[in-house]
């Protein structure tokens, strides 16, 4: 009996050691201590341990009791059928290459016992200044920052052996959050707090009705945010101060990002600011000034319709910082074109690409031969384009005509004009009469099939039946 209980011992104690590897023993190694770490018992084979704890995420540890008794109460809750799922606390040492990370239990209990205690989760901030989290991980967005000796309710926490700890209520606001379990000490009754998921704020769709805000401490925006909040308008002067507590006054980058409902029409983005800037549109870089500051405004023209996400990444290097962003339907000045080109033969979908463009001695004249409006984002075939314009007419008698391949269809404040909507090459033309004084909408539908590409327009206003300028 005695060489069996012997030997008991010495295995335990070659397990604790890392006997037979080159780690240092278990008291020299970086530990951390375990909290009601739930999991299921599994029996190994072969293995250095016997017995090793499988978490709801698939998180394995080798287990160890710290004496005989929790070895063999380790052993009896493994060999319950059906199995059981147990909590368990002791202290967490970090695996050797190759194995598992071990925990030396202190003690074990199914997880359908009753609580232990009963007394209040406490967390204590064991650090000079604790940054309270929107979520359990640094990757969430922080919320406050609590100070060495302050203690605040445990109402929550995460999974995992290194669980982080839900408080209640020490974020800026006086909210609940999150708080590091490794920087903090515990007491009371852990083993009676719920697991709690809570949606970190900078992982959710960007909001409609306003900016959210992400202020980074350095410049690159790869890390967590620092310090979050929002914003109706993206109208900042942080002159040569922080932009928000805790963060540098230079150094420093901020991302605002918005959902935001277009009506179908071509918008202009403008953005200048003191250092650079860049500005997304669907994922889609538009305006790309990543550098030191200019006095430029830096624009971009695109058509939309219906809810797009816009995001604004500001850097401020040294100096002064401040940044100005805004948005605005572009309407093309009277006189000139706004044209609308689609990548579809049908005007179908959300234009390709959108510009203002002038219009010459005569109104409308193109020739793309093979080629398209501007490569790589409109074919060479196969699409279409629509021009609006309010142009003065003068009183009297016009005639309106085209050359084009291929279709063609012109609009005068909403009659139909010109009626060309079939492929290859045409000349066509038609009569207004009587056309009051002033300025009117002139709209004109165009589509290319293949080959060659081309259109001429004009109009003029008859004095007697001389030709036509063509």
């Amino acid at each position: 009996m005695c060489a069996r209980r012997c030997k008991l011992f010495l295995v335990l104690a070659l397990f604790l050691l890392g006997a037979g590897s080159a780690t240092a023993p278990a008291a020299a190694q970086e530990s951390k201590p375990v909290y009601a770490l739930i999991g299921v018992i599994e029996q190994t084979r072969g293995a250095a341990y016997e017995n090793r704890l499988r978490t709801p995420d698939n998180a394995l540890y080798a287990l160890a009791g710290m004496n005989a008794t929790i070895e063999r109460e380790i052993v009896r809750l493994r060999d319950l059928r059906p199995q059981v799922q147990v909590k368990v606390w002791g202290t967490l040492y970090q695996a050797a290459a190759g194995d598992l990370p071990r925990i030396v239990v202190s003690e074990i209990a199914s997880s359908s016992d009753p609580p232990r205690g009963g007394e209040q989760a406490m967390a204590e901030v064991a650090v000079p200044a604790l940054n309270v989290r929107a979520g359990p991980s640094t990757a969430s967005a922080r919320v406050g920052q609590i100070q060495q000796g302050q203690r605040f309710p445990i109402v929550g926490r995460s999974a995992g052996a290194r669980p982080w700890w839900y408080l209640c209520c020490p974020a800026a606001d006086g909210r609940e959050g999150w708080v590091s379990g490794d920087l903090v000490i515990v007491t009371g009754d852990v083993a009676s707090v719920p697991l709690v998921s809570v949606a970190d704020p900078a992982a959710q769709a960007p909001p409609l009705d306003h900016w959210r805000v992400s202020y980074f401490a350095d410049e690159t925006l790869r890390s967590a945010p620092d310090a979050w909040g929002m914003a109706q308008e993206i109208a900042f002067d942080w002159g040569a101060g922080a932009p928000a507590p805790g963060l540098p006054a230079d150094f420093f980058a901020a991302r605002f990002e918005r959902t935001i409902d277009f009506d179908g029409r071509l918008y202009q983005f403008s953005a200048r600011g003191d250092d650079g800037i860049r500005v997304w549109i669907d994922e889609t870089l538009v305006i790309d000034q990543w550098r030191g500051a200019t006095a430029e405004t830096y624009t971009h023209a695109r058509y939309l319709s219906g809810r797009h996400a816009v995001r604004v990444e500001f850097l401020e290097l040294a100096g002064n910082a401040w940044l100005r962003f805004w948005y605005q339907p572009l309407e093309a000045p009277r006189g000139q074109w706004l044209a609308l080109y689609y990548d579809t033969i049908s005007l179908s979908g959300e234009p390709a690409l959108a510009r203002i463009e002038p219009a010459g001695q005569i109104q409308l004249q193109y020739n793309w031969s093979l080629g398209s409006p501007q490569a790589g984002v409109i074919p060479n075939d196969n699409w279409s384009a629509r021009w609006e314009g309010l142009f003065y007419f003068e009183p009297g008698d016009y005639f309106f005509e085209a050359k084009v391949d291929d279709g063609i269809n012109l609009y005068l404040a909403g009659h139909h004009v010109i009626q060309g909507w079939s492929d290859d090459a045409k000349r066509v033309g038609n009569h207004f009469l009587r056309v009051g004084a002033g300025w009117h909408k002139v709209v004109v539908e165009y589509y290319e099939r293949g080959g060659l590409a081309y259109i001429e327009l004009d109009w003029f206003r008859r004095q007697g039946t001389g030709p036509s300028p063509f």
